[in-house]
This record gives structure tokens, sequence and C-alpha cells, in this order.
């Protein structure tokens, strides 16, 4: 179910005619969300830099009034929320703030899921 959870942004593309929920429900997500943790989401990202690769491309390609963002600049990736970001996390290791970036948009989704 990591995997899976992990390569969500690819399949959006790829499949495009499903949301990132249904994605989520596919994956199945909902069926146990306390399984996906940060540190098995990093452990698994750490392993496909393609997957991030997704998500940093998720981010940028975004077009909403809020929601959480990853940036990088020189090296250093910060995660924070959008507009209101005043809690910015920040990381040298690029797996680790993908990491972050995923279980946050993932618990943004969920909470918006119905």
């Amino acid at each position: 179910m990591i995997e899976d959870v992990c390569r969500l942004p690819i399949d959006y593309h790829a499949i495009g005619t499903k949301t990132l929920i249904q994605l989520m429900e596919d994956a199945g997500y909902f069926d146990n969300p306390s399984a996906v943790t940060e540190s098995a989401i990093q452990s698994c990202l750490a392993k496909h830099s393609d997957f991030c690769d997704a998500w940093i491309g998720y981010s940028q390609d975004r077009r909403t009034d809020s929601g959480w963002v990853i940036d990088e600049r020189k090296g250093v990736f910060t995660v924070f929320y959008y507009p209101n970001g005043s809690t910015k996390l920040k990381f040298n290791d690029r797996s680790a703030a993908c990491a972050a970036f995923a279980i946050r948009e993932l618990a943004s989704l969920a909470r918006h899921r119905h």
C-alpha cells in the first residue's frame, strides 16, 4: 500500500480520469490511514527518485488558493502551508521533504473527502 500511495501523483497524471481521493481509495489509504506514516513514505521515496519528482511536480502544477507546498532553493527544501505558512519545515534531504509534503497533502485531501 505504501508504494501505491507514494506513486499517487504518477498515477494521477497517467490515468487522468480519477481524482487523487479516488486514487487514495484505490490504494487502500482509507482502509488503514494510520499505516501510512511519514517514515514509511520517506523510506519508499528514498528508493524511488521518480516518485519524489512526481510529488514535487504535483506541488508545482497545482493551482489553488491554499494548500501544502514543497519548494526547493539551492538544495534546501521547504514544506509549508500556503498562503499562511508561518511554520516552515526545512530539509536538506529530498526524500524527507517529499515525505513531509506528501503526508500533509494526503491528510488534507482526506479531510475533504466528503
